[in-house]
């Protein structure tokens, strides 16, 4: 069975939706590009190893197709937990060197994070979380009609009876 490799596309392009992230255990906010075009999420190794974030090694490494059509392999990669507005993310990501770049969200987070994205304007909107939705149901007939014989039993039945 072969792997197929990873693609880095954000690093053949300058122009990127760019996001604002915080990633747990360090302090700041950090800038990364949004590319569809990338099948993998990933992050600068000398970057990964400035915030001391762990690593995992790879059993082998993976190939890559990364800037200018150059393949690379990658040898390790770490876990992101972050946020991006209110919404928290855990992210597998990369380590590979991206030059000028220091975080690439990739497809894998596009997914996950299902955001409507402006590409025009290069503006990008995450959904309302789902806790903070609120939804009612309202019946316009009863599920079920009492038969005659049960209804001197019918308080037994209904809220007040519960509730006293």
């Amino acid at each position: 069975m072969s792997i197929k490799p990873l693609i880095c596309a954000a690093l053949q392009s300058k122009s990127s939706v760019l996001i604002l992230l915080g990633i747990k255990g360090t302090t700041g906010s950090h800038t990364a590009p949004i590319d569809s075009g990338s099948s993998a999420n990933f992050i600068d190794r000398q970057y990964a190893c400035q915030l001391s974030l762990p690593f995992t090694e790879l059993s082998s490494p993976w190939e890559v197709l990364g800037i200018k059509e150059v393949w690379d392999a990658v040898h390790f990669n770490c876990t992101l937990n972050m946020t991006v507005e209110t919404h928290s993310f855990t992210s597998t990501s990369f380590c590979l060197p991206l030059g000028d770049r220091d975080i690439i969200l990739g497809f894998p987070w596009l997914k996950q994070a299902g955001p409507d994205i402006d590409w025009p304007s290069t503006t990008l909107k995450l959904p309302e979380p789902l806790s903070s939705k609120s939804a009612s149901i309202t019946r316009s007939t009863p599920l079920f009609k009492v038969p005659p014989e049960y209804l001197e039993f019918s308080k037994v039945f209904g809220e007040e009876f519960f509730s006293s």
